[in-house]
């Protein structure tokens, strides 16, 4: 799926950094279909499809979807509500979790400034996946969470960032027919206690060595039991 590249490649060329004025009211077409051009044909060249026929049809629709979602994206910004600070900003630094202190390190997305009343941040991961197959893992899904402690520690451009201040941590659904579809998962102390009860189980088991089939390459690993739960490789007695 190329649209992670796509999003990330406009934002970074057309809105990151950008004041009201200097962003349109929407979309600026020209040079999304140049970044979608460019970035379809090369996955289409890497990754060649069964059905060129299906494949154009669904490139079709990702097109309307992300336009969309831009159109969008662009009349807040250009109303003077929400500024792109940064986009695909890598992370890494110490947090403290529980009675934890541990290294989490990641990528967000996008980080906006909102700018409506009190100046806040939106943290926004990309997804393409089906959107009720999503809801079903979410309350177990730390990825948004982590980001969120990210932005409160510090450890992206804007400095820390009290948890007030932090007004969602959004998955978007670009492709969900066609509409962008949030589902906010900042807020959620069920996966805080389930990563401490990870990391409980990885002082008190140890590792054992595994083996795990990931994109079909054999791999050992070395963090069971302890992530035996979100694990799907098996486990292999010395």
């Amino acid at each position: 799926m190329y649209i992670h590249e796509i999003m990330e490649n406009y934002a970074k060329t057309v809105l990151k950094g950008k004041s009201a004025a200097e962003v349109s009211e929407t979309v600026d077409k020209a040079m999304l279909d140049e970044i979608f051009e460019s970035v379809s044909k090369n996955y289409l060249r890497n990754y060649p499809p069964v059905d060129m026929t299906v494949a154009q049809r669904e490139r079709n629709e990702y097109y309307t979807c992300v336009k969309a979602y831009l159109d969008e994206l662009h009349g807040d910004i250009h109303s003077g509500k929400r500024e792109v600070v940064e986009v695909e900003y890598p992370f890494v630094g110490d947090v403290k979790i529980g009675k934890y202190n541990v290294t989490i390190r990641g990528r967000i997305d996008r980080l906006d400034r909102i700018i409506e009343g009190n100046v806040s941040y939106q943290i926004v991961d990309y997804k393409t996946e089906d959107i009720k197959k999503f809801r079903e893992k979410l309350p177990e899904d730390p990825q948004d969470h982590i980001y969120a402690l990210a932005l409160e520690k510090g450890l992206t451009p804007v400095g820390e960032v009290s948890e007030s201040d932090i007004v969602s941590a959004d998955y978007v659904f670009i492709l969900e027919k066609g509409n962008c579809h949030v589902v906010n998962n900042k807020n959620n102390s069920v996966i805080e206690n389930m990563i401490t009860i990870t990391f409980k189980k990885i002082v008190e088991e140890g590792f054992k060595k595994c083996i795990v089939n990931k994109n079909d390459k054999i791999t050992p690993c070395t963090f069971c039991p302890a992530y035996e739960e979100v694990c799907s490789g098996v486990q292999q007695n010395e």
